[in-house]
């Protein structure tokens, strides 16, 4: 919350909405920026600054861990890989856990799918199991 009577330190005469978290500067609803929803606002200034040191993720980039998931989900289809069955079931909850609080991550069906495949495999392999015993 800002102080009352504070204006904007980039827009003179704005009503200040918030101080700055990192550096204590006001700013007015001009200048929010947030890096999600319901992370803290930053001014225009220490957005800037955050940019030049933190880079966006390509599409390709915001894509790999939801292969991954899909892909250790074909691979728990294998009887006995356990491994890759408890893998791939616990990677998916993690990263479908994770698009809830980031929903413009992509590959949600991907993740849906590989985790749908590691409970079938891990299905799968402890009915062999307890066949074989």
């Amino acid at each position: 919350m800002a102080a009352p009577n504070a204006t904007c330190a980039i827009h003179v005469g704005a009503v200040a909405s918030f101080a700055c978290p990192r550096c204590g500067d006001f700013a007015c609803e001009q200048c929010v920026h947030r890096v999600h929803p319901q992370s803290p606002p930053m001014c225009g200034t220490c957005w800037s600054k955050r940019s030049e040191r933190v880079q966006e993720l390509t599409k390709d980039e915001r894509q790999y861990p939801p292969k991954v998931a899909l892909w250790l989900g074909i691979a728990s289809l294998i009887p006995g890989l356990w491994p890759a069955q408890v893998a791939g079931f616990i990677y998916s909850l993690y990263l479908l856990n994770k698009m809830k609080t980031d929903p413009q991550r992509a590959g949600r069906t991907s993740c849906l799918v590989g985790l749908v495949l590691s409970t079938i495999g891990l299905g799968f392999s402890i009915i062999i199991f307890v066949a074989m015993a």
